[in-house]
């Protein structure tokens, strides 16, 4: 009961964080007519309105690519303001030396975000592009905070080819 109680308390003080409209992360979607697509992500920082309202910030993103119908994804490009999403966890996790010290076997900006949807590891994109996942995050670089999370980004799909696509992109269950 006391675990329950507490994690009723954790979103009850986490509600208002989410709930206020103003506090939150948009997705856009563009079509740039080359056979990419770039999905743009892009917080909407109150902190310049209310110097006390803290700023909503993302240090990780895990998204779920299904192709509903077209050509298939052949390449993934991230990017953001600060280089802050450098680091791919899924490639870590397939990285980490079970024997050694896990800080020595991963370096930032090894692998790539494209990840097994259901469970932890990382994934070449599919060959038949129906379903994958995107995982990337941040530290602040090797230094301790010297980069910030950023205030935007961007996710470039390329397609295998010129054909008309459909996509679906939503949260990853697993990455939350």
């Amino acid at each position: 009961m006391k675990k329950l109680l507490l994690i009723v308390v954790v979103f009850m003080m986490a509600a208002p964080v989410f709930a206020a409209p103003e506090r939150e992360i948009v997705f856009s979607f563009v079509d740039n007519w080359d056979g990419t697509c770039t999905i743009t992500y892009d917080v909407n920082d109150v902190s310049a309105n209310d110097p006390c309202a803290l700023p909503i910030r993302p240090v990780a993103l895990g998204l779920t690519i299904e192709k509903v119908s077209g050509g298939n994804i052949s390449a993934v490009t991230v990017g953001d303001e600060n280089d802050f999403m450098e680091i791919f966890m899924d490639s870590a996790y397939d990285l980490e030396d079970p024997c050694g010290d896990p800080c020595t076997s991963y370096n930032y900006g090894d692998g790539n975000p494209v990840a097994i949807v259901d469970a932890p590891g990382e994934a070449t994109l599919p060959t038949d592009g129906a379903l994958f996942a995107i995982s990337m995050g941040g530290l602040g670089g090797e230094l301790a905070k010297t980069k910030e999370p950023p205030r935007s980004g961007t996710i470039t799909l390329h397609a295998d080819s010129p054909t008309e696509s459909e996509y679906k992109v939503y949260v990853n269950a697993l990455r939350g």
